[in-house]
């Protein structure tokens, strides 16, 4: 029993942490996407 709640609570951990990097990855490419979007204005 204490086995299966301390697996379970590693799971989630490592879903967080997974999901904090799928969310840095999307930030940085949406701020790329961004900056490539900005760069062809003339001014």
């Amino acid at each position: 029993m204490g086995y299966s709640v301390s697996s379970t609570v590693l799971l989630s951990r490592l879903c967080v942490q997974c999901s904090k990097r799928v969310l840095n990855d999307l930030n940085n490419i949406c701020s790329g996407i961004r900056t490539a979007l900005r760069q062809p204005d003339p001014y």
